[in-house]
């Protein structure tokens, strides 16, 4: 009888609890962990070449998202009427202030509201990420429906551009 209203009981409390247990966790997590979670498949491949770029192809080659990696207005302009999301890595060459950074990614969100992510500063060093975090909480802050991120450089890579990880894919430079 003793084991019977346990599992009753256990059974209850299980039913009861569970969704609001789940519901709890859901607000807890990061609007980041969130966005993934609700845009689990995003794969891209970065572009910079307005004139090759066919939002077909692309589609055809199982992408669902343009990495842009230069903003050149053909990438958006074919996405936004693909309604093919796209991804803007903003360099940090576009202002000089917070301010800059955001009037310039409220232009391009403006005319291409098919932006759903910004990537800035692509592989900051460690005197940088102070800034680049500044930068990416004001787009954040402006942006609270977009994906804002950046990547951080590896520590101790002495010449970033000669890193393509040759340990362990052992590939001659130009080839």
């Amino acid at each position: 009888m003793c084991r019977t209203a346990l599992a009753i009981a256990l059974t209850f409390t299980t039913i009861c609890l569970g969704p609001t247990c789940g519901l709890a966790q859901d607000d807890e997590i990061g609007r980041g962990k969130r966005w993934v979670r609700s845009h689990p498949f995003w794969i891209s491949a970065l572009t910079q070449n307005d004139k090759l770029y066919e939002v077909d192809e692309y589609r055809g080659a199982g992408l669902n998202t343009l990495l842009a990696w230069k903003p050149r207005l053909g990438l958006f302009e074919k996405s936004v009427a693909a309604k093919f999301p796209v991804h803007y890595h903003m360099h940090q060459g576009r202002g000089e202030s917070t301010d800059d950074y955001v009037a310039h990614a409220r232009m391009l969100i403006d005319k291409y509201p098919g932006i759903t992510g910004l990537l800035f500063h692509d592989e900051p060093r460690v005197p940088e990420m102070q800034n680049v975090g500044a930068v990416c909480d004001a787009l954040r802050k402006a942006f609270p429906d977009l994906l804002i991120y950046s990547n951080a450089m590896p520590k101790g890579a002495v010449r970033p551009a000669k890193k393509a990880c040759i340990n362990y894919f052992p590939i001659a430079w130009g080839g």
